[in-house]
């Protein structure tokens, strides 16, 4: 199976120390160039930055050939990037799924994932992130 990956749940991952969960879990991971910049930019925190100039074979950048739909424009680039890089994979019969907030349109609708990711630390929990269904 192949993900497509947001920036939220890359960067999160990789700061964790967790970002192999993503082959471990799905195989391929993809990400559009939209949110390689993002993870690439410099208010992202060196470890994701450092982690992303050695990245694994199993995260490949994946260029798109279209352009996203409009109505997406509400998101953030990244987001309307791995969206429309889902939706241009479901159309070629790829077993992917899209790993990020949901959204549908009237011809796509991509899967939310509801994740918490939790730092325990000194019997103290604190969450860092949660990716809340829509």
């Amino acid at each position: 199976m192949i993900v497509i990956a947001d920036t939220t749940p890359a960067n999160y991952l990789v700061l964790i120390q967790q970002a192999d969960l993503l082959p471990r879990l799905f195989g391929q991971v993809l990400i559009p160039p939209a949110v390689f910049d993002e993870l690439k930019d410099p208010e992202t925190p060196a470890l994701v930055r450092t982690w992303l100039a050695k990245a694994p074979s199993w995260l490949q950048v994946k260029p798109l050939h279209s352009q996203p739909d409009p109505e997406l424009d509400y998101l953030d680039e990244g987001e309307r990037e791995a969206i429309t890089l889902a939706d241009v994979l479901r159309r070629s019969g790829a077993d992917s799924i899209p790993f990020g907030r949901g959204h549908s349109t009237e011809e796509t609708m991509t899967i939310t994932l509801d994740i918490r990711v939790t730092l325990h630390h000194n019997s103290r929990s604190q969450t860092l992130h949660r990716l809340g269904k829509k």
